[in-house]
């Protein structure tokens, strides 16, 4: 994160530890402001300019001059070091002639991205990409169909839920890049599947990129928050299912989670204590994980 990143994070940090800690034995507006600010805090971990916009655009936000302050250095700051990286390595890999996929679960990103990588000649889907002829470069179809015969068209930036079926990318793609992940399991396993499918070649190597923003001492993070819930519902399903593919996604998501690298790991029990709260306490009022994702 940069300097400005940082500092609005901690804001939020702090707004996010009020607001569940608000929840309990409260009411629904309650519930909704706790989401909110759990989601703007995933969202500052990748794309600072667009919430702090969001926020300044927000009614409801207190202590505007804060907020003012904050939008003025973010925006001079620009864009996020974890967007940077990713345009980069999509860079890297297409001069590889391997096509990417880039996954965010905010459509703000996806805009963000799309511009970021515009030399790679970008195609998105979001929620608001409809269905349609696969001749019809604007429909989700002509989008997927230009990705996959367009050889100028390397990259692909998409929200999980809205290729969460009917989608498959595992004949051209095999490089997937999440800028972040919601708590939603099933969508990060569809996700998944959109790229790797029963029936490949052997020979074929397919590769999950995960970024995640290191925070500050002091701070905890939340994309390590994520990781964790991800991986206690990916248990819950490999015991259900005995599923092996999810065995080994949970497998590999442990490693991930077991292997956080923090700016000073004397701070590890405090940003695990935070982290509960980010992520467990609120279970206790069934915070809809799925609504968040």
């Amino acid at each position: 994160m940069g300097q400005a990143q940082f500092a609005l994070y901690g804001a939020l940090k702090d707004d996010a530890i009020r607001d569940i800690l608000a929840i309990r034995g409260a009411g629904a507006a309650d519930l909704i402001r706790a989401k909110r600010s759990i989601m703007r805090l995933m969202q500052a971990s990748t794309n600072p300019v667009a919430i702090v916009e969001a926020m300044l655009a927000d009614a409801r936000t207190l202590n505007r001059d804060r907020v003012a302050a904050l939008y003025h250095a973010v925006l001079q700051e620009g864009v996020s070091q974890k967007v940077l990286f990713a345009a980069d390595r999509a860079r890297e890999l297409i001069g590889q002639n391997r096509k990417v996929v880039i996954w965010t679960i905010f459509q703000s990103t996806i805009e963000s991205m799309v511009d970021v990588a515009s030399d790679l000649s970008p195609v998105f889907i979001n929620g608001t990409v409809e269905s349609g002829s696969a001749d019809d470069p604007t429909t989700r179809e002509g989008k997927i169909r230009l990705f996959h015969e367009n050889p100028d068209c390397g990259l692909l930036v998409a929200n999980p839920a809205a290729c969460s079926e009917g989608i498959s990318l595992h004949t051209v793609c095999h490089e997937a890049i999440y800028l972040d992940r919601g708590y939603n399991a099933a969508h990060y396993l569809q996700s998944i599947d959109r790229i790797h499918r029963l029936g490949l070649a052997p020979t074929i190597e397919t590769n999950i990129s995960i970024l995640q923003s290191i925070t500050p001492t002091g701070l905890a993070s939340i994309d390590y928050s994520v990781a964790r819930a991800l991986l206690r519902k990916l248990r819950v399903m490999e015991a259900a299912l005995e599923d092996e593919d999810i065995r080994q996604i949970s497998l590999d998501e442990e490693e991930n989670v077991n292997n956080q690298v923090f700016d000073d790991s004397r701070d590890l029990e405090d940003m695990n204590e935070l982290l509960d709260l980010l992520v467990q306490k609120p279970t206790a009022t069934q915070i809809d994980e799925a609504d968040m994702a």
